[in-house]
């Protein structure tokens, strides 16, 4: 098989594409982001949250999309009276603009934690809260219900990701 030269620039313009492209991968990616709040918020109020939490701030490291874990932990108590609250919200200048809220959902059966996602851009600047938050089991539950041994964890990662993030 002989290559005309219109065949020949073209092969040539394809393997001078491929060597320059810049190579992406996932490892090229990973980025983990993470805060924890231990001071009951009494306030009811999950997200949109700010007050009495926990702040990251933090660059996105590629556009994709990112997994927002809302988690409870506690030492020697059940995780079912309190609940973890995370808001992200995009930073522009000293202005910040809410995206998106994740809770642990289902707090009340003992599910102390829960995932949701969110596309980020990169080299975009977000800002991460987090708050620990009582339970609303019903009418009358408060942050006495909550152990003092508790804590709320969110953490932010690419959702390819098979292992996640911790603290």
């Amino acid at each position: 098989m002989t290559l005309r030269p219109s065949h020949l620039g073209a092969a040539l313009m394809i393997a001078a594409f491929l060597f320059f492209m810049p190579v992406y991968s996932h490892a090229d990616c990973f980025q983990c982001v993470c805060a924890t709040d231990s001071h009951c918020d009494d306030t009811g109020q999950c997200e949109p949250h700010t007050q009495n939490c926990t702040r990251q701030e933090f660059e996105a490291s590629c556009t994709t999309e990112y997994a927002i874990r809302a988690e409870t932990s506690c030492e020697t108590s059940e995780c079912s009276k309190c609940r973890s609250c995370v808001s992200l919200f995009k930073l522009d200048g000293q202005n910040e603009e809410y995206i998106t809220g994740c809770h642990s959902v289902d707090c009340h059966v003992g599910d102390c934690d829960y995932l949701c996602f969110v596309d980020l851009d990169e080299g975009t600047t977000y800002v991460l809260y987090v708050c620990l938050g009582y339970c609303p089991i019903d009418i009358e539950s408060s942050c006495t219900d909550c152990a003092e041994d508790c804590e709320a964890i969110g953490c932010l990662y690419p959702s390819f990701s098979s292992t996640g993030c911790t603290p």
